[in-house]
């Protein structure tokens, strides 16, 4: 609970300065008096605590090693990071709680499923404290469900939030990944100077591109072409297609030489930017915003299917294969894969939790030298892996150790991290591992960039398990994204 306070940060719409959302002030009476038994009951528990005996204490990892610790001092989260939660003695367990007594040791994480419940129980929490301390909310009932979660209120005013529930919660909102990513990989962001649109960094840029690249060809492989079309249109236009008359409110509309126009809000049929006048209260992050794109195509039939409306108000029409020079009416099929581009991003970021598949990766490999000396041939090996089309660095940071180094390419999610020393300048090779700490060993950089090739091309989801396998054996079946 003090760690989802300690973690949280003040939200802000955008919008004009006098619509940003900010807590409320004054805060209700009753804060202070809530604030302060909580205060109270904390440093009760706190002195209890300092008052129990520090005895020695075994602790027994997944792995059956036994490390040494002291009871009602050493905690979870002294032992391990990147996790959710612990479990103690099969009961779940805050990674800020101090062990008791022996005990067995697991550390959750998402892909757990009581690590999945943890981390939308304290998502809910984050939720409610929005809740309280921004619109005034009284909180009702808000559990995690299977897939999320949620939280009914009552409006009026409330507080910072104290909820007497059992727990346990991830240790602070920097756990919640879908909030933490985008900081963390520095990927995008959003300022107030154009609401509701968002910037995009380098490596926010490239997931993004590799996305729309990954749906053209989609496209091509299944005999569309591309057409681009303008951003400004007449109102005219959307007088036509029945959208003026039911979205109006929600276009960008200026007037020029007399006419009104607005600002493309859907695209009909390509990969356009659009913009939606969207309430500065409705606006999330990727997931609801001003300015975005979408994929959209349109395919021509005859009338068996669908859409039969825009081809009546556009009055569009096709020779049929009679001969007879009839015009017929044919009807439309609209098909987006992606949908929005950024809210398909938003998915991928929370699905992935920051550690993307190879294909899709902005940090796909690092090279690491062993020692200063070999930092000119790692920057020949990161630059033949760039000019083949891959996202690579080099780490040449003299001050870290190589343990370090190679630590901090695991945490930023790198997924190959290529050693290299005195054995692999004279041999023109590197050492492969990966961003789970699994060694393929010694490869040359032709053998790297091929099954870099294979695993772009392919969009293998387990790309760095199979580094050491046949190009046959690992190139069978696409990702599709899974």
């Amino acid at each position: 609970m003090e760690n989802l306070q300690k973690g949280k940060k003040h939200a802000a719409a955008a919008g004009d300065q006098e619509d940003k959302l900010k807590e409320l002030k004054p805060p209700p009476e009753f804060l202070a008096s809530r604030l302060e038994l909580w205060d109270k009951l904390k440093k009760e528990y706190d002195d209890w605590v300092a008052a129990q005996e520090r005895k020695d204490i075994k602790v027994t990892l997944p792995d059956g090693k036994v490390v040494e610790g002291k009871a009602w001092e050493t905690t979870p989260q002294g032992l391990a990071d990147n996790t959710v939660i612990a479990k103690v003695n099969e009961e779940l367990w805050d990674l800020d709680r101090p062990l008791e007594k022996d005990a067995t040791l697991q550390l959750l994480k998402f892909d757990d499923k009581d690590g999945e419940y943890v981390f939308w129980h304290s998502s809910a929490h984050i939720l409610g404290e929005a809740m309280e301390c921004m619109y005034g909310g009284h909180l009702c009932y808000g559990p995690p469900i299977e897939s999320g979660f949620y939280y009914d209120m009552w409006s009026d005013r409330c507080g910072p939030l104290i909820d007497l529930c059992r727990g346990p919660h991830v240790r602070h909102t920097g756990k919640i990944k879908s909030m933490a990513i985008t900081k963390e990989q520095e990927l995008f962001f959003f300022h107030e100077l154009s609401p509701g649109s968002c910037f995009f960094m380098p490596k926010g840029a490239h997931i993004y591109n590799t996305l729309m690249n990954f749906c053209k060809d989609e496209y091509r492989k299944r005999g569309f072409t591309e057409v681009l079309s303008p951003n400004i249109y007449n109102q005219k236009l959307w007088e036509i297609s029945g959208h003026w008359e039911h979205y109006s409110e929600n276009v960008f509309k200026f007037d020029v030489e007399k006419e009104t126009y607005a600002l493309k809000p859907m695209n009909c049929p390509d990969f356009g930017v659009l913009h939606r006048n969207e309430l500065s209260g409705a606006l999330s992050g990727l997931t609801r915003v001003r300015r975005f794109q979408q994929d959209d195509a349109h395919i021509f039939c005859m009338p068996e299917q669908l859409d039969f409306q825009l081809p009546i108000r556009f009055n569009l029409s096709y020779v049929g294969a009679s001969g007879d020079g009839e015009k017929l009416r044919p009807v439309i099929i609209h098909r987006a894969v992606l949908g929005s581009v950024e809210r398909m991003m938003a998915i991928l970021c929370e699905h992935y939790g920051g550690k993307w598949p190879f294909w899709l990766s902005p940090r796909q490999c690092i090279v690491i030298p062993v020692a200063p000396a070999f930092d000119e041939y790692a920057m020949q090996v990161k630059d033949r892996l760039y000019a083949a089309g891959f996202e690579s660095e080099a780490e040449l940071d003299a001050s870290n150790t190589l343990n370090k180094k190679v630590r901090n390419a695991q945490l930023a999610q790198f997924n190959f991290i290529l050693v290299v020393g005195a054995q692999e300048v004279k041999s023109g090779t590197a050492n492969v591992r990966t961003r789970d700490n699994k060694v393929h060993g010694e490869h040359s950089i032709e053998k790297i960039i091929e099954r870099f090739t294979v695993f772009r091309d392919t969009k293998l989801l387990n790309a760095e398990e199979v580094f050491d396998d046949k190009p046959a054996e690992s190139s069978q079946e696409p990702s599709k994204m899974e």
